[in-house]
């Protein structure tokens, strides 16, 4: 059982630098995966992940409540990455506030990615909505996911 969430992990799963993704299996075979906006701290090991709505309506059908997930983050500045499994625990759709906050986040994550030379317009044409869902995950496992000696192994 996991006890709490490492600050190294934590610094990378909400960070403005990291790109973040969701996958789960539908019907236990076919992976989906969903590009999400951020991860928010829910408590000691807990996250909630919001998924922009034109990138969750296949996976929305497959997930439900102690349903395996996995979540990925990965910082586009050095590579440090991170993968979390767990069940869901609730899908909710993200309230005003909340799809405010995901715009912002954005934004800055486009920022980010102009550092290293992508096109701002072009990602948050791509990637802004207008909904989003909102994933409670309880995580069981973390596994190092950064390219070198070690990746693969559970952190925790």
């Amino acid at each position: 059982m996991l006890k709490s969430l490492p600050e190294n992990v934590i610094s990378v799963i909400t960070n403005y630098s990291s790109a973040v993704w969701l996958s789960c299996c539908k019907d236990g075979q076919k992976p989906m995966i969903a590009r999400l906006s951020s991860i928010r701290i829910v408590d000691s090991d807990t996250v909630c992940c919001y998924v922009p709505a034109r990138f969750f309506r296949e996976p929305l059908i497959a997930i439900k409540k102690d349903h395996p997930v996995a979540v990925l983050a990965a910082c586009v500045y050095n590579f440090e990455s991170y993968q979390l499994k767990g069940t869901i625990e609730k899908v909710y759709d993200a309230e005003t506030k909340e799809v405010e906050e995901q715009q912002v986040i954005l934004e800055k994550f486009a920022e980010v990615l102009v550092g290293v030379g992508f096109s701002s317009p072009y990602f948050l044409k791509a990637y802004t909505d207008d909904s989003y869902s909102a994933v409670i995950i309880k995580v069981q496992d973390i596994f190092e996911q950064t390219p070198k000696h070690g990746t693969g192994f559970k952190v925790i």
